[in-house]
Order: C-alpha cells, then structure tokens, then sequence
C-alpha cells in the first residue's frame, strides 16, 4: 500500500496536476491525502506488525483469535482466526419471553 500510494502521488505530480497531494486505496478506491498513507503493515486483527508468511493461515493473519468486539456490541469477542472483512453476528442466544409472557422467542 505504501508503495502504491507514493506511485500514485508521483504520478500526478509528473503530470503536472496541482492538487497532487491525493492517493487512491486501491481496493474501496477511497480518496486519501499523501500523509494518511500507512506506515505499518499490520494482520487483520491488528495485533501483529508485519506478520510472517505461513503457509497453512490465510494471507496476512496471524493465526491468533481475532478479539474484535462483535457489532452490534453484545459484551462478545470474534473466537475465529484473524480475518479480513466484518466478525459474524454473534452465534451465543438466550431465550427470552415476549412483553405479554405468552411466547419464549430465542434472541
């Protein structure tokens, strides 16, 4: 990413455009400015820098328990392996009875 966002700079600068001070994410596309570029390369749960190359894990994770807080925040953490994009809802439910006491709903 760092390379990718210095290329991009220099790029527009090359081409003569002032306002080039901006660097594109290259998956969401998103517009960033030149000094919001990362300067570390972290796993996908955060909790390692610059992890190492494992064959058996899934590129760029740790291989530790992710840990996130689980949205909506229910007090839970994410028990899967470091993964890119959202935590799934969390799998835990409880059975509650509705406002009338007729029905038990599993929330």
């Amino acid at each position: 990413i760092q390379k990718w966002a210095r290329d991009g700079v220099a790029l527009l600068q090359l081409h003569g455009e002032e306002e080039a001070d901006s660097w594109c994410c290259p998956k969401c596309r998103k517009e960033y400015l030149a000094w919001q570029c990362p300067t570390r390369y972290l796993c996908f749960c955060g909790k390692e820098i610059d992890p190492r190359f494992d064959p058996w894990l899934v590129p760029h994770s740790c291989g530790q328990t992710c840990g996130r807080p689980l949205q909506p925040e229910c007090g839970h953490l994410c028990t899967i392996l470091c993964h890119p994009g959202p935590c799934p809802p969390c799998p835990q439910t409880v059975r509650t009875s509705c406002y009338c006491g007729r029905a038990q709903l599993a929330v």
